[in-house]
């Protein structure tokens, strides 16, 4: 399923500060598997989008790319509902 703004996403892997996470220390781990928040922003990085998610816990943004998130839940434009997205085990 292709990433978009407003989608509620789970990380499904640990990641480790590369340097450009401000406040943080390179290589402390700045999300963990299962942290869910909503994709806020799109930037690209390299000619690759980079997927800035908001968590609502810690009210931190983080920029992840593609391979890194889970779609959890997702906006129906045209029902105007939240419907959740079943993952498949990979």
């Amino acid at each position: 399923m292709k990433l978009k703004i407003n989608q509620l996403v789970k990380v499904n892997k640990i990641i480790r500060d590369d340097g450009t996470c401000a406040g943080c220390s390179r290589g402390e781990e700045i999300a963990y598997v299962g942290l869910e928040g909503f994709i806020c922003d799109i930037q690209d990085f390299l000619f690759e989008p980079v997927y800035v998610v908001h968590f609502m816990d810690s009210n931190r943004r983080i920029g992840f790319r593609e391979a890194e998130l889970d779609v959890v839940e997702d906006f129906d434009e045209e029902t105007e509902t939240w419907v959740k997205i079943e993952t498949v085990a990979k």
